[in-house]
């Protein structure tokens, strides 16, 4: 009778151990499953290979005008001109931080967002001065930045949904012409690239429109208008 005891005893313990061992194991693979889950950062969740220019020449650095090339093999290449001097080209390999947010080019730091590369300072922060759009970088399908010094101008505009556009505008040739392109692309569907010759132009503004003009672009000052197959999108230019 005492050995059936102990027996039942031993078997109901080990029974109990047995338990807490895999409801352990399963806390433990759900937390890891968990962390897994929790990772997703720039470096993986974002398409940031591509080609950055500055939208604008830098005025709180002299007048640099910045292009970054990010290559899906880890290398990058920076071109950067000042005020018409020869461009400087570096070449290296993209350190990534260990949270994947960001990188370092040249000795350099950029927060690594959508369709952006954002300049940060020396301790990893934003630079908070009244020229943000300064140290902005855009993502672009071009395969080179035109020479702002040969009568280009590029500028970024968003709609009233958010969707980002870069314009760019070529006063160099006659007529002169603008090329816009969508930022952010989810489907074929949304991608936008014309080039649209200059129709009709006052002090302060200016109308670019295909053949048919089933798109135009109307642009005054710090605003425009996208009109493509009758519909309008009201553009706001990136200060």
């Amino acid at each position: 009778m005492k050995i059936q005891i102990i027996a039942t005893t031993v078997l109901t313990t080990a029974l109990g151990l047995t338990a807490c061992n895999n409801t352990h194991n399963q806390d433990t693979q759900v937390a890891t499953t968990e962390s897994v889950v929790n990772t997703d950062n720039s470096k993986n969740s974002l398409d940031w290979a591509g080609y950055y220019f500055s939208p604008v020449p830098c005025t709180t650095c002299d007048g640099v005008i910045t292009s970054i090339m990010l290559n899906e093999n880890g290398t990058y290449e920076m071109t950067q001109e000042r005020n018409g001097e020869e461009a400087s080209v570096n070449k290296g390999t993209i350190e990534w931080s260990a949270d994947g947010s960001s990188i370092v080019l040249n000795k350099q730091k950029y927060q690594v967002a959508e369709n952006r590369l954002v300049r940060l300072d020396d301790d990893g922060n934003q630079i908070d001065d009244k020229s943000s759009h300064d140290h902005v970088l855009v993502k672009s399908e071009l395969e080179q930045s035109p020479d702002i010094n040969d009568g280009y101008h590029l500028y970024q505009y968003n709609d009233e949904s958010g969707q980002s556009y870069n314009v760019i505008f070529n006063t160099a040739e006659v007529p002169p012409k603008v090329v816009i392109e969508s930022t952010h692309k989810s489907t074929d569907a949304d991608k936008i690239m014309y080039e649209l010759p200059q129709v009709e132009a006052w002090a302060k503004g200016a109308v670019y429109a295909n053949e048919d003009e089933s798109v135009t672009l109307t642009s005054q000052r710090n605003t425009a208008v996208l009109s493509i197959a009758g519909k309008e999108r009201k553009l706001n230019r990136v200060q």
